[in-house]
């Protein structure tokens, strides 16, 4: 049921609120004049999420420029039939936390991806050294997961 909630992504904002859980200005876009209002009104940068997903996917933080949201709403939207969200963004780590019969059971500090120049390599072969790590999963929940050399990345 957990889960299931935590895609609820106003309903979980709702009751993290109504428990004193401090959380970021946000509203629900139906439609583009909406995304742009409420980034207007919540003031740049903003956030912009599918409503209904988990696990980070479609979600375009620091967004800064008209440009920018039009981009991440379009993702957003492709995603999500119940809308979109655009949030209040706040600087700082991301943190995912399990609990489990009202006790912290598990922590996890997601990082973006990266990778370290070496001065001759290609970003496409820093990235296969990287992706190659055996720890390195195609799970989307794996602790460690492959980079893709994807749109975002570029």
């Amino acid at each position: 049921m957990g889960c299931r909630i935590a895609r609820n992504k106003i309903l979980t904002s709702r009751l993290l609120h109504d428990n004193l859980v401090p959380v970021p200005p946000a509203g629900l876009a139906s439609d583009w004049a909406q995304a742009q209002a409420l980034a207007r009104e919540l003031g740049w940068s903003v956030v912009v999420k599918p409503a209904d997903l988990d696990g980070g996917e479609g979600v375009m933080p620091g967004i800064r420029t008209k440009a920018e949201l039009a981009a991440a709403y379009e993702t957003a939207r492709a995603l999500s039939a119940a809308g979109v969200i655009v949030e209040r963004h706040v600087a700082g780590d991301d943190h995912r936390m399990m609990v489990v019969g009202g006790q912290l059971r598990m922590t996890v500090r997601r990082m973006p991806a990266s990778v370290c120049g070496d001065g001759a390599a290609k970003v496409a072969q820093l990235l296969e050294r990287v992706n190659a790590a055996p720890r390195r999963s195609t799970h989307k929940h794996g602790m460690l997961i492959v980079i893709p050399l994807d749109q975002e990345a570029l």
